[in-house]
């Protein structure tokens, strides 16, 4: 037990916890980041010791209380503990990282290990920023990323046990920046700026397929330019449209949004389409 005990006091004597953030400014600073989709948002800290029960102790937390890291200081084991929305009830699944009594060690350089497949960014457009868990271009292999005519296209998921066993996926868009690869000039992609139109979804799961049409994307129309865009929101459809202000007047790389699916595997292929210039104002 004394290793096990070592192994605890020696991550909490390099980092003693810490606070969920700023919310009035925006701002989330847990380490373990999150997500956020329409009323779900998670996102995780690194917890001051909280006694769970007996010999189990919280050592994060979500800012919900949906999921929680639970290190048991006799046995050495960590848990990870969900109360899902829809059930209420709570869950475990045991994780291990080598020996027990250096497994809280191995789980936190795991940790620092996926901080670099991370991106940090806004949680949905004008919302909270925070460490993103959604895998970004620095983990091809759970990221997708198609280039059309200099416009950027990167996709990813994540399973979301905690929010009722769904999918949690995130689309961001941008234009090229003339020093990226895949960039075209306005000469050769024909023109300045481009605006999203629509999108269309096909959704495969349990043998049945879904398809999903609509204009723009939960009522975004972003409008994009080398290195910069405009998150131009409409309330009547695409007739007219107003800028959504960031919460401090500076914009993100990308244009992001999310969605969701239920917890059925399966997979999911689209495209999203752009107007040359823009919506209102034609070829640009």
């Amino acid at each position: 037990q004394d290793g096990k005990l070592s192994a605890f006091k020696a991550v909490y004597s390099f980092y003693a916890g810490q606070s969920l953030g700023d919310r009035d400014g925006m701002v989330l600073l847990g380490l373990f980041g999150g997500y956020n989709v329409y009323d779900h948002l998670s996102h995780s800290c690194w917890s001051s010791p909280e006694v769970l029960t007996g010999s189990k102790v919280v050592v994060t937390k979500d800012v919900n209380d949906l999921k929680l890291t639970v290190f048991d200081v006799e046995s050495g084991d960590l848990g990870i503990y969900f109360r899902s929305t829809r059930s209420r009830t709570p869950g475990t699944k045991a994780v291990r990282y080598g020996k027990n009594d250096d497994q809280i060690l191995r789980w936190f350089e795991n940790h620092a290990n996926l901080l670099q497949k991370y991106s940090v960014g806004r949680l949905t457009p004008g919302g909270f920023k925070s460490i993103l868990r959604y895998p970004s271009l620095n983990d091809p292999t759970n990221c997708s990323r198609a280039v059309t005519r200099g416009v950027e296209v990167v996709a990813s998921s994540i399973y979301a046990v905690e929010n009722g066993g769904m999918f949690v996926f995130s689309i961001r868009m941008r234009m090229l920046r003339p020093e990226e690869p895949d960039y075209m000039s306005p000469e050769e992609r024909g023109f300045d700026t481009c605006q999203l139109v629509s999108r269309y979804w096909r959704i495969t799961h349990g043998g049945e397929v879904e398809e999903v049409r609509g204009a723009g994307v939960v009522g975004y129309y972003p409008l994009l330019r080398e290195g910069d865009h405009e998150s131009l929101v409409s309330d009547d459809g695409g007739r007219t449209f107003h800028e959504e202000d960031s919460g401090e007047g500076i914009r993100e790389k990308y244009f992001s949004y999310q969605s969701c699916t239920d917890g059925e595997e399966g997979s999911m292929e689209g495209y999203l389409q752009f107007k040359a210039g823009s919506i209102l104002g034609g070829a640009g």
